[in-house]
């Protein structure tokens, strides 16, 4: 699921760039509900992470940071890509 959702985001991250479809994303409801549904859900830790973290913090971090040498196709972001940021930052 979570590559799905890194996937879609990135997606609505070059939509929300294009001018014709940029008013799709100019509404105070849709930004909100954006951001409640899939932007927040997605930023938190996930069960087995927090699992893991309590287990075995020093193993936690070091795959964490194993993850971020990783090419960026292989890894799943944890915030909302930069066009879609420009476009919500404003308005928080």
């Amino acid at each position: 699921m979570s590559q799905l959702v890194s996937k879609a985001t990135g997606f609505l991250g070059v939509v929300v760039k294009m001018p014709s479809q940029r008013a799709l994303f100019e509404s105070q409801q849709t930004l909100e509900a954006f951001c409640e549904k899939i932007v927040l859900p997605n930023m938190t830790l996930r069960t087995f992470e927090e699992e893991m973290f309590e287990d075995d913090a020093p193993e936690y971090v070091r795959r964490d940071l194993e993850s971020t040498s990783k090419p960026k196709s292989q890894t799943i972001p944890r915030s909302p890509p930069p066009g879609l940021t420009r476009l919500l930052w404003p308005r928080l």
